[in-house]
């Protein structure tokens, strides 16, 4: 299963995919032109750090955070799981 989800943060974008039951990160312009490989973000912390060099730390934060918030609220993670995530970014 794949899906892609992007959220617009001052001209770029967090697109997101599941792949093989995980999620990976990738951050592209409003176009969708993708500046990042998939494999290099396969963790919320990863998508923080390489969200820097296209936006400040703090909207590359929000933009995952506001992603894990999406998914808790449309079940597609478990509280369990958002808590976990949640916590490896602190």
């Amino acid at each position: 299963m794949s899906a892609l989800i992007q959220e617009n943060y001052r001209g770029y974008a967090l697109a997101v995919r599941l792949s093989k039951g995980s999620f990976c990160f990738e951050w592209c312009d409003t176009q969708g032109n993708h500046f990042s490989d998939w494999r290099h973000y396969a963790s919320p912390q990863k998508a923080i750090l390489a969200g820097r060099r296209y936006v400040n730390r703090t909207i590359a934060e929000m933009a995952v955070l506001d992603f894990l918030d999406d998914m808790l609220d449309g079940q597609v993670i478990s509280a369990e799981e958002y808590f976990s995530l949640w916590d490896s970014l602190l």
